[in-house]
């Protein structure tokens, strides 16, 4: 092990453990500002489960922006080995979020949206898209934003 992969590979290790603690912090803010109701104590646990798998893909993402191909290919399993320790269906669901993300930088991702979308609102969306169990409406979507810029605030400069 490098100097470099050190610290990288530590903050592997604590990744998850500070997406859940995120996720469980970033809902006040949001009810109270967009008035979200997550009524049921199962809608609770679906936040949850949904942000700290996005705030998990939102640091994928600055990491592949951050390290070599071969350095990312052998961090990116060990990542997937600690969701998988969390949660057995949340590699599948960092997959498709991190595929949601990219297909709506492309344009694709989102039903009459337009041409390009950012990461702030692609990462939002998925999290509220899976919440509700489908696209959400216009009005429904008004937390888009703030959910993704906190997600990126907290973990865009996670490997830092």
């Amino acid at each position: 092990m490098t100097d470099e992969e050190g610290p990288l590979d530590r903050r592997v290790m604590t990744l998850v453990h500070a997406a859940r603690a995120f996720a469980i912090t970033a809902l006040d803010p949001i009810e109270r500002e967009f008035h979200l109701a997550i009524g049921s104590a199962d809608q609770l646990r679906r936040w949850d489960y949904l942000l700290t798998v996005a705030g998990v893909a939102v640091a994928v993402s600055c990491l592949h922006n951050q390290v070599s191909a071969s350095h990312f290919a052998r961090l990116l399993p060990r990542i997937r080995q600690q969701l998988d320790g969390w949660d057995t269906e949340s590699p599948a669901a960092l997959d498709d979020c991190r595929a949601f993300i990219t297909r709506s930088l492309q344009g694709n991702g989102l039903p009459d949206s337009p041409q390009h979308v950012s990461i702030v609102d692609a990462s939002g969306i998925w999290v509220l898209w899976n919440l509700f169990g489908r696209c959400p409406s216009y009005e429904e979507s008004r937390p888009a934003r703030a959910i993704g810029r906190m997600l990126q605030a907290t973990f865009a400069g996670w490997w830092a």
